[in-house]
């Protein structure tokens, strides 16, 4: 099983650079490796809002609270999309 910590940690500097259709591509990367990751699918929620995404955002909050009902960051990352 591959890990996507080193997808994180890019998509992350991508976000600091405010480069966030860089960070997506990254994460969507990252979510063919482990699919149902939630740290993951949050960050590319994130992502997608950043990059003027929020519906498909919300497919991907959804898909961790699908999981998780009372995930924090997928509930919060709803929230703002």
């Amino acid at each position: 099983k591959h890990s996507v910590e080193p997808h994180l940690a890019l998509a992350s500097i991508y976000r600091e650079q405010k480069k966030p259709e860089a960070a997506v591509e990254t994460l969507k990367a990252a979510r063919s490796l482990q699919p149902d990751n939630p740290e993951m699918l949050v960050a590319l929620g994130g992502a997608l809002v950043a990059a003027g995404a929020p519906d498909e955002a919300l497919k991907e909050y959804d898909a961790v609270l699908a999981k998780q009902e009372f995930h924090p960051a997928a509930l919060n990352g709803r929230g703002v999309a």
